[in-house]
Formats: structure tokens, C-alpha cells, sequence
């Protein structure tokens, strides 16, 4: 499966932000405290059942 972007809105730290991911291997690389987690915790919540579950 190829993930080609996510778009999240309102989301913990996020108001409105786009990520474009490219083919291959995308490093997530920030300050402490600037969503790269946040970023994890979206997409965990798209595909983990168990995840999504925990924040309806």
C-alpha cells in the first residue's frame, strides 16, 4: 500500500496542515513537541481498528 498524502484538520496539535509522502522511505524529523507523534497517532487511527475504536 502506497499512503500518497493525509490532509488532517482540528487533530491534538494540527489545525489544518497536508503532508505530501513520496515512494519509498519518508523520515519524520522535528523539534520536541511539534506533531511527530500527533502525525503517528492520526494515521494509527485510520488504519488500526483497535485505535480508531479509542477515539469515536
Amino acid at each position: 500500500m502506497y499512503i500518497s498524502g493525509i490532509e488532517i484538520k482540528n487533530f491534538r496539535s494540527f489545525d489544518n496542515i497536508n503532508i505530501d509522502f513520496h515512494e519509498g522511505v519518508n523520515v519524520l524529523i522535528g523539534h520536541n513537541n511539534s506533531g511527530k507523534s500527533n502525525l503517528l497517532r492520526a494515521l494509527a487511527i485510520i488504519f488500526d481498528r483497535t485505535v480508531k475504536n479509542n477515539y469515536r
